[in-house]
């Protein structure tokens, strides 16, 4: 659902102006502040996580079999070198595996959840230590989802 919203207030340098001043685009369920830059806009959008379907799941766990994990978290957890690198590796494959080792079940879930969230992408699914990811790429998608 696209809503738009009002705002007066005089733009600092780097936020919406021109043609977009007073008028901020707020999608779905992400809120923005009056105060809120362009760049901080488009990137919380970017990075909003995923919603799948059971039967878009199904499908891509299908594909995400033959694979083998790309990303591989080690004790040190999740830094923002391997949030970058998974970003990267999302805009390189679309659907990816993580392995995440030397963790408890509920610091896994966490910091899976958290990668999710901070990537943008989704959780197709976790089998153990490896949990698979899925975000569509906005210019040239490999992957038809099924409707």
């Amino acid at each position: 659902m696209r809503q738009t919203a009002n705002v007066h207030h005089r733009p600092l340098p780097g936020q919406l102006s021109g043609p977009w001043h007073g008028v901020i685009d707020v999608v779905d369920d992400v809120k923005v502040q009056p105060q809120t830059t362009l760049l901080a806009v488009v990137w919380r959008l970017q990075s909003r996580p995923m919603k799948l379907t059971d039967k878009q799941r199904r499908y891509l766990r299908g594909l995400a079999h033959p694979l083998k994990p790309v990303i591989l978290i080690g004790n040190a957890g999740v830094s923002e070198g391997v949030v970058a690198e998974t970003r990267r590796a999302l805009q390189d494959h679309e659907l990816i595996k993580v392995r995440m080792t030397g963790a408890e079940r509920e610091a896994r879930d966490t910091a899976l959840e958290n990668l999710a969230r901070d990537t943008g992408s989704a959780v197709v699914g976790r089998i153990g230590h490896v949990a698979t990811l899925f975000k569509k790429r906005s210019d040239l998608s490999k992957i038809v989802l099924p409707d």
